[in-house]
């Protein structure tokens, strides 16, 4: 209750403390939001910063899609099949993909994400 008073009393503090946790903590923000839209579709399933950070070592700055080599920190997390599908956000289907590749594919599979950039 404490909390809810406190912040109906100073949102603008409350907003400039979560904007400056979500600039210091993007990776988390990042599996916090993917997993909330999971959870609203149903679809289930949830990752760790830790499983992330293991997943960025085993794959060494390679994009899962183009196999160009970037730094690890670059790399963004991707749907394997995606949310709009019934992807779920367990860590057996989230790779990790260079921006390009990632924006690219949008919300389709790779099996329909024909149109690769590298490719062409």
């Amino acid at each position: 209750m404490h909390q809810r008073a406190y912040s109906v009393a100073n949102p603008d503090k409350v907003r400039a403390i979560r904007r400056a946790w979500r600039a210091a903590n993007p990776e988390m923000n990042r599996a916090i939001n993917h997993n909330r839209r999971t959870r609203i579709k149903g679809n289930g399933g949830s990752y760790t910063k830790a499983e992330i950070k293991a997943m960025r070592i085993a794959q060494a700055g390679i994009c899962a899609y183009c196999a160009y080599l970037y730094d690890p920190e670059i790399l963004t997390i991707d749907h394997i099949i995606p949310v709009d599908q019934g992807g779920s956000s367990d860590i057996s289907n989230i790779c990790l993909a260079c921006d390009r590749c990632n924006k690219s594919k949008n919300n389709r599979t790779p099996e329909q994400w024909v149109n690769r950039w590298y490719l062409r």
